[in-house]
């Protein structure tokens, strides 16, 4: 395969996953102006270095809000253990 069917290999590859809507519009239009600034694949480094520090912003809030569950459905079972304890020594008092 010459160089420039691999070239062209490529472009096709891009445009096949820029075109599958995964991309926001406004990241293909950053990626534009990066790739006319410092080159193609410096833009496509950086977009994935943002993406990635988005996700993980997205991840940390997923998990405090998970744990703020968990959190909640624990402190709610050991109440329901303490007032069966209270219960069962109430009514063994009686």
């Amino acid at each position: 395969m010459s160089i420039l069917e691999e070239k062209d290999t490529l472009i096709e590859n891009i445009a096949d996953v820029l075109t599958t809507g995964l991309v926001a519009e406004d990241d293909l239009m950053r990626l534009q102006v990066m790739a006319e600034v410092k080159g193609f694949e410096h833009g496509l480094i950086r977009m994935g270095v943002r993406g990635a520090e988005q996700v993980t912003v997205t991840m940390k809030i997923i998990a405090k809000v998970f744990g703020g569950i968990l959190l909640a459905m624990g402190g709610f079972m050991i109440v329901t253990i303490l007032q069966g304890i209270y219960m069962t020594g109430m009514a063994m008092a009686s």
